[in-house]
């Protein structure tokens, strides 16, 4: 069980409100993506994280062949004998690949997509948050323009709504 990245997305989840899911999602993409940067393309590459418990395990599927013309995509079958003694020619071997193994530049690219998407998904929470409200069966546009001000314990929000295909500012009270 990886504990620290599990609670470093439990984390993000509660204070960010962004789903865990979605960041699993972002590092599962990271790592092709460190694959492809590492090995020069990620066809054959396959993830398999575990979403409860959040291990991963990194496999490049390459054929059995008798002479090796492409190693990205190909064992031979002494090889893959070693590995395990019951494949025969075209068959498909999942070949584990250590991270551990991935250039600087390759991990810091995958660090940068998972920053990416964090920031990403953090925008569409606020965008969810403030920009679009669905209040009296209408929706409430925000673009920005919002001035809010406080007088006798009411709270008041100019926004901007879009009613019969022209943009009209309404005040609410909240």
């Amino acid at each position: 069980m990886n504990t620290e990245l599990l609670e470093a997305l439990n984390m993000l989840e509660k204070e960010k409100e962004i789903s865990k899911e979605t960041l699993l999602d972002a590092i599962e993409n990271s790592l092709l993506n460190a694959c492809k940067n590492h090995f020069g393309k990620a066809d054959n590459i396959k993830v398999i994280m575990d979403h409860d418990t959040c291990d991963y395990q990194l496999f490049a599927e390459k054929t059995v062949v008798e002479t090796v013309e492409d190693p990205l995509e190909q064992i031979s079958l002494d090889e893959a004998s070693q590995l395990d003694g019951h494949y025969d020619l075209g068959d498909i071997v999942r070949v584990p690949i250590e991270s551990k193994s991935f250039g600087r530049i390759a991990t810091q690219n995958a660090k940068n997509l998972i920053l990416q998407k964090i920031r990403e998904e953090e925008r569409k929470v606020v965008f969810d948050q403030y920009f679009a409200k669905e209040i009296d069966g209408r929706l409430w546009l925000n673009p920005g323009s919002c001035g809010r001000s406080r007088f006798g314990g009411d709270v008041t929000m100019a926004v901007m709504t879009v009613e019969n295909g022209s943009w009209q500012v309404e005040k609410i009270v909240l």
